[in-house]
């Protein structure tokens, strides 16, 4: 694999441009420069010649590049080669994640990087039936999910704070006491997510009714309604921490309120499903 000075340096060579170069890599065009001056000083030869508007590889810049070119043939060569001897694993991992998505998401990412033949098959509402439920392979809920078919492990823990807007009078303060929420116009989650279930439950607990403002189904709208101040909302931190704006305050309710995430791993799963849970736990 190229290292980023000779990357840096196969990209001008075809472009003829060391702007172009740098828009492509998305850095400055100083960077480029300096890198391709460090490799041809540490290779004792100019790889271009430059005149007032314009480089132009040269003789010793083309023996370069074909080496790149030819090394470059070669590693994918090598990678290809190992992937077939390998027995690379495949198949499809059924997930229901009805908690910390972008958590997820990101553990998705690494895991397809490493597993490239497999599939994932991903839903985010609650099933109404046990056999349905059954099917997943993987269940990530903030809610107790109770089926014989799944051991549960658990995940995580995140403080829930009270969101609102910096134009709210409440942004002044720093906490609020639970029985001050009663009268709070609350946006909230769409009713079967696992915020929402949270946050009816802990009401229904403190013997408070939630008066809701605004329901719905996208955290990202959830958060533009707080900053527009139509309302405040219960929030778990890691779940939404990506979509906290500097408009928004959160404050602490009583002396910390928190989220529980468990991850349900499906009694009769693949190697492959148990690999994918070892490294949802240590994420």
């Amino acid at each position: 694999m190229l290292s980023l000075q000779l990357k840096y340096f196969e990209n001008a060579a075809k472009t003829q441009n060391f702007s172009k170069t740098a828009q492509h890599f998305e850095v400055p065009t100083s960077t480029v420069s300096a890198s391709i001056k460090k490799l041809e000083s540490g290779m004792g030869v100019q790889l271009f010649d430059r005149t007032a508007n314009k480089i132009t590889l040269n003789e010793y810049g083309k023996i370069l590049l074909d080496a790149v070119e030819t090394s470059q043939a070669a590693f994918k060569k090598s990678r290809m080669e190992i992937d077939r001897r390998r027995e690379i694993p495949s198949g499809e991992i059924h997930l229901l994640i009805l908690a910390n998505r972008k958590k997820i998401n990101d553990v998705i990412y690494t895991f397809k990087q490493m597993y490239t033949e497999v599939s994932f098959v991903i839903k985010h509402t609650l099933p109404e039936t046990a056999s349905e439920i059954k099917s997943y392979d993987i269940i990530v809920a903030g809610d107790n999910i109770v089926s014989e078919h799944f051991n549960k492990t658990f995940w995580l823990s995140e403080e829930v704070f009270l969101a609102v807007s910096k134009s709210n009078p409440l942004s002044k303060r720093d906490s609020i006491a639970t029985e001050e929420m009663q009268n709070q116009k609350f946006i909230c989650m769409h009713k079967g997510s696992s915020i929402r279930n949270y946050m009816d439950t802990f009401f229904a607990q403190k013997g408070i009714k939630a008066d809701t403002s605004i329901e719905c189904e996208d955290p990202t709208y959830l958060a533009g309604y707080l900053e527009m101040n139509l309302g405040v909302a219960l929030v778990p931190v890691i779940a939404m921490k990506d979509l906290i704006g500097e408009n928004i305050k959160l404050l602490k309710v009583d002396e910390g309120i928190h989220r529980i995430t468990c991850i349900y791993t499906n009694k009769n799963n693949s190697g492959l499903v148990e690999e994918f849970s070892k490294m949802l736990l240590k994420s």
